[in-house]
């Protein structure tokens, strides 16, 4: 390969990377009402405090809910204790 191309390919793929990385994506909570992100988090926090796995996953992606909720009860439970960094809901 020419190494005129292959620099030109790396500038574009470091260039494409870049705008990547620093562009805000479109990835949305599922059915959060929150106005802004950190409303939305302090509700997932305080929805993972509660041990409310279903309002929880609202604040989750599509993909990341679907993961969520492919978890087993326990490891549902275990992942916002361990979120929460409580041992007990509420």
């Amino acid at each position: 390969m020419n190494s005129k191309v292959f620099k030109l390919l790396v500038a574009v793929l470091a260039a494409r990377i870049s705008f990547t990385l620093l562009t805000p994506g479109r990835v949305s909570a599922q059915d959060a009402r929150e106005a802004d992100p950190s409303s939305a988090l302090s509700s997932a926090l305080i929805a993972a405090c509660r041990a409310n796995e279903t309002q929880f996953a609202n604040y989750l992606t599509t993909e990341n809910k679907t993961a969520f909720l492919g978890l087993t009860n326990e490891q549902r439970r275990t992942f916002l204790k361990r979120l929460s960094l409580t041992n007990d809901p509420g």
